[in-house]
């Protein structure tokens, strides 16, 4: 059985390793300031271990040595103006909490601006005595299904500074609003997407088998079991083919969220015929299908499953 797992916490790196990396990427790169964009693609960490343990990207800047773009062009503006732009918003949306997509909408700042000046949106919000979730009527499901989606998508485990709206549907802080932190957040999904559902098989199938429907029987003791309708033969003397109509399924032809991630996670997060992802091509859709066809009998079990993009799952169904 497939068993996914984080990749290990970063909690034993220490502030000077981290420092030290930004401080190297900066030289490499000639310059006294980094973006988020370019450390991702030249170092050696993650962007978000830097938000955590330094506050904000900012922050972790400042320590290094470096100096923040984002800021610089926005010392002028006072704490106290942005505080009441947030306010006239919220109050306008008549809303006691505001997003970042709502405010960038209506405000006259950046919510970046927010991030920079007081270590996230949150912690903005609260200058402003604002509601800290962004989003009260998400579920955990739904925040588990998009976050099962960018992981398709990317072909590995996001990261908190992949969450970024419209790439996916809520961003990181919305994950660390609802579950304190994003590797609480992490952790969380992973004991979701592993949690069994009813009955499995060993396959790793977490669909619920399901009895056929059968005429009732009547037990005696000491006695055959007889069907009382429909077929008098003792079941001791029945035929196979007389037990099972051809073609009986006993999963059903569904695929749940969990079975489906497990199969492209298999299969990393690759179409098995052309081989082609989304991580290299974002217009690429990955589907999960059957090898034998589920009109011919095949099952919805693990093994019978495999991950096709759909232009290879269409040309597929028009072959058969």
């Amino acid at each position: 059985m497939i068993i996914f797992e984080l990749e290990p916490d970063k909690k034993n790196i220490s502030d000077e390793e981290l420092i030290t990396d930004l401080k190297q990427i900066a030289s490499q790169l000639k310059t006294d300031s980094l973006t988020q964009r370019e450390y991702k693609n030249h170092g050696k960490f993650g962007v978000s271990i830097f938000w955590y343990r330094f506050g904000s990207w900012s922050r972790a800047l400042a320590k290094a040595g470096l100096k923040s773009s984002r800021s610089r062009s926005r010392i002028s503006i006072k704490d106290i103006e942005l505080i009441a732009d947030l306010k006239r918003v919220s109050f306008e949306l008549k809303n006691d909490s505001v997003t970042r997509g709502e405010y960038n909408k209506h405000g006259k700042f950046h919510s970046a601006t927010f991030e920079d000046r007081f270590g996230s949106w949150i912690k903005a919000k609260e200058k402003a005595g604002l509601k800290r979730r962004e989003h009260p009527s998400i579920s955990d499901e739904e925040y588990f299904k998009n976050l099962e989606e960018v992981w398709i998508k990317l072909s590995r485990q996001p990261h908190f500074s992949d969450m970024k709206i419209p790439f996916s549907k809520y961003s990181g802080s919305g994950y660390v609003s609802n579950f304190g932190t994003w590797r609480k957040a992490l952790e969380r999904f992973i004991e979701y997407i592993n949690k069994e559902e009813g009955t499995t098989t060993k396959d790793d199938n977490s669909i619920k088998e399901k009895k056929p429907s059968q005429a009732p029987i009547i037990v005696y003791p000491y006695k055959e079991i007889v069907c009382e309708s429909v077929d008098k033969t003792p079941l001791a003397r029945r035929t196979k083919s007389s037990q099972e109509p051809k073609n009986k399924h006993r999963t059903k032809r569904e695929v749940n969220d969990r079975l489906r991630f497990r199969i492209m996670r298999r299969d990393n997060f690759k179409c098995q015929c052309c081989g082609r992802s989304p991580a290299l091509d974002p217009k690429i859709i990955l589907h999960v299908d059957h090898i034998t066809p589920w009109s011919k009998g095949g099952e919805t079990t693990f093994e019978n499953l495999r991950t096709l993009c759909s232009n290879c799952n269409i040309g597929k169904g028009n072959l058969e």
